[in-house]
């Protein structure tokens, strides 16, 4: 098959993510928590509607756990700017004031458009606000916040305040302890499903 110039395709195990012209399709593929993140992508883009940083949901396929969304213009930036890193913040605060924190915030979630203009996608790994006092919302709130400090600290350092530089630093430590108990959490939680 010949592909286009403006047509890319992209397989992971967890997912087939075609980008065109004008729309990106994802589908999930079969696996242990495939309909969870599905339904938490959907969810998340109904949300963010009138946000235009975000792609606009088009069309989904539940049976298939596939949907059709808008392509948002710009690439995976190689660095932030101080512009940028407001912008992130922004639209942060807008994810947030609808009920949605991020696991993760990784570069390749992020694209800068040719007027430097910052977008976000991949919102299959949130954490949707039930309660605005529950401890798993209050937790995810600073998981995010933590990757957007994560972020500032490794692109725009001067912009940290005092606070902020402790803040992270303490982060950074919570999240190293955090990866060496991940690991037998994990396997523990491997062995309860496989029963």
């Amino acid at each position: 098959m010949i592909e286009s110039i403006n047509r890319r395709i992209y397989r992971t195990g967890k997912m087939y993510v075609e980008i065109n012209q004008h729309n990106v399709i994802k589908r999930f593929l079969p696996q242990r928590d495939s309909l969870k993140r599905f339904k938490l992508e959907i969810y998340a883009l109904k949300q963010l509607v009138d946000f235009k940083r975000v792609p606009k949901l088009i069309n989904v396929n539940k049976n298939e756990m596939s949907f059709e969304m808008s392509r948002l213009p710009g690439i995976k930036p190689t660095c932030l700017s101080q512009s940028h890193i407001k912008q992130l913040k922004g639209i942060v605060n807008q994810l947030l004031s609808h009920g949605i924190a991020r696991h993760a915030l990784p570069l390749r979630d992020l694209l800068v458009d040719e007027k430097g203009k910052l977008y976000m996608v991949d919102f299959e790994r949130i954490t949707i606000c039930r309660f605005k006092f529950s401890p798993v919302w209050l937790i995810a709130k600073a998981v995010t916040h933590s990757h957007v400090l994560r972020l500032i600290g490794q692109f725009q350092p001067q912009m940290l305040t005092r606070f902020q530089k402790i803040e992270l630093i303490s982060l950074l430590g919570l999240r190293q302890i955090f990866q060496i108990i991940k690991k037998p959490i994990n396997i523990l939680k491997e062995k309860l499903f496989r029963r």
